[in-house]
């Protein structure tokens, strides 16, 4: 009796662990559709895999569900009113659905790597461009998918195996069970391989995220998401190194000898320990990459959304020049003004739109400081290509005119030039 309700507790475990990431991931999985990104996004392929990926792993959670449910009913239902064959179908559906499930989990341990590599090649996109060519995020992306090609065929196999032996298993007597030892060798082998394959798949990972947090420490509109990165690629890895770890702990290196001994891992840690670390970690990487998909002002856009797009202002300054002269082009001499223009727009142009906006606000802060104060002329000296540069703040202080042929009224916040030059009628100082 103690044994029963030790194996009901632990199914109520199973069962609870699966349901409670059901409900915040559907609605994750739902609010994703609203992360639209345009064509020649960078971020767009891996926000597509990221809405593939959402489904999958919901759907490996159902599955346990109903197998957890199923093994409820079939521990703690009275067996007066079912009969053996019911009984026996229901621990039959349980397990094809439980290996069902186990399924859509190892899909979704393939698409996770392919988001990985995809959302890494889109910083690169954003940091190089989309006219220069990347060869980093060719080669992750080619070899990725190949890699993920070689885990899709084993889990098909996986799944084809485990499916035979269930049927194999509840259509034979415990007295014969011994015959099938073989199979489930081959089954276990078969598992711990894929199991040790995606922890290697993990490795390559952690260190292209590593290389990408390197490459953007000098870029601050993109260090923080490639940090995001970097934490999602060390969970994954310490996601599958402790499932890794629970396979060697109950094979003990000899898959044959635990087979025939039946010294596998125990109902607890199939049920409860394997389970919480594999589906709260999944859990919590699927967050983060969503929080990375819909950030705005730091988030991996190549074109920062309007709200945020604040063009650089570029200080212009003026010439003074000797009474009588004009400047070529010009009717009138015009002093210092403000002109909404990013710096150094030739040497941008190759630059995405969005490291542009990141690097003139980083420009106009210096450019800032460099003002002075009006310098005063020394006296007897012809005030010949003298440049002078407004004040802080006093761009805000004078109101907006418009220079007018008529009459001009004299600034005053350069007497010393009217001293040599009294004849020189100049506008206001304006700033647009």
């Amino acid at each position: 009796m103690s044994s029963t309700t030790d194996i009901g507790g632990l199914t109520i475990g199973y069962t609870a662990i699966a349901a409670i990431w059901i409900t915040p991931l559907s609605i994750l999985w739902f609010i994703t559709f609203c992360l639209v990104r345009r064509k020649h996004d960078p971020a767009r392929v891996g926000i597509t895999w990221l809405k593939v990926l959402y489904p999958i792993w919901i759907l490996a959670l159902l599955f346990y569900l109903v197998t957890g449910g199923l093994s409820l009913w079939s521990w703690y239902g009275d067996s007066y009113y079912y009969s053996s064959s019911s009984e026996r179908a229901i621990n039959e559906a349980s397990n094809y659905i439980g290996t069902t499930g186990y399924f859509f989990n190892n899909i979704a341990n393939i698409l996770l790597p392919i988001t990985f590599v995809e959302l890494i090649g889109g910083f690169f996109l954003c940091w190089k461009g989309p006219a220069e060519p990347n060869p980093i995020k060719k080669f992750s992306r080619l070899a990725i998918l190949a890699w993920s090609g070689l885990l899709l065929a084993l889990t098909i196999a996986l799944f084809g195996v485990q499916l035979s032996f269930n049927v194999k298993y509840t259509h034979v007597s415990s007295s014969s069970f011994s015959s099938f030892y073989s199979e489930e060798t081959k089954l276990v082998q078969l598992d711990g391989a894929v199991t040790i394959l995606f922890w290697l798949t993990t490795l390559p990972l952690v260190g292209l995220a590593a290389f990408l947090v390197h490459k953007m420490k000098n870029l601050p509109f993109l260090r923080g998401g490639s940090f995001l990165v970097l934490a999602c690629t060390i969970l994954n890895f310490i996601r599958h190194t402790i499932g890794m770890a629970i396979f060697v702990h109950g094979t003990l290196g000899n898959i044959p000898l635990a087979v025939r001994t039946g010294s596998l891992n125990s109902r607890a840690v199939s049920l409860v320990v394997d389970p919480f670390f594999n589906d709260m970690l999944m859990f919590v990487i699927l967050v983060i990459l969503f929080a990375l998909g819909l950030r705005k002002r730091k988030g991996l856009w190549l074109q920062p959304p309007q709200e945020f797009a604040y063009p650089a202002v570029a200080y212009v300054p003026a010439t003074l020049y000797a009474p009588g002269q004009v400047p070529p082009g010009q009717q009138q001499p015009y002093p210092a003004q403000y002109q909404q223009q990013p710096p150094q727009m030739q040497q941008q142009q190759n630059l995405p739109a969005y490291l542009q906006v990141a690097q003139q606000q980083q420009q106009q802060h210096p450019q800032q400081q460099q003002y002075q104060q009006p310098q005063q002329p020394q006296q007897g000296s012809a005030p010949q290509d003298q440049h002078y540069y407004l004040p802080q703040g006093q761009e805000h202080q004078q109101p907006q005119q418009q220079p007018q042929p008529q009459q001009q009224p004299q600034p005053q916040h350069v007497p010393e030039l009217q001293q040599h030059a009294p004849e020189q009628q100049q506008p206001p100082v304006t700033s647009a």
